[in-house]
């Protein structure tokens, strides 16, 4: 690095943070030896009925984690409404 000029400089430190960021998001979304975490659209009843099962398991609290915290409130008012739903239907 000795005799590069300043926008040479940071022109190398740039390209590595970006290609850090990538690498970091990479690892993030899918781990070394996972499969990406959602591959399908699944329509409402049937993403909220997988969500019953698995709001509280390992796999569900892996995909919360993921999930911005607007999301997650969201996600839970649909479970409410659901359980409303089907408490009033028995």
């Amino acid at each position: 690095m000795a005799g590069q000029l300043p926008l040479e400089r940071r022109s190398a430190l740039l390209a590595r943070r970006i290609v850090s960021t990538r690498d970091a998001l990479r690892a993030a979304i899918a781990p070394e030896g996972e499969r990406p975490p959602f591959t399908e659209h699944l329509p409402s009843s049937e993403a909220l009925a997988w969500w019953t099962a698995h709001r509280n398991d390992e796999l569900g609290l892996r995909a919360v984690e993921r999930m911005a915290p607007e999301q997650v409130v969201a996600l839970d008012a649909d479970l409410g409404r659901l359980l409303g739903q089907q408490g009033e239907g028995a």
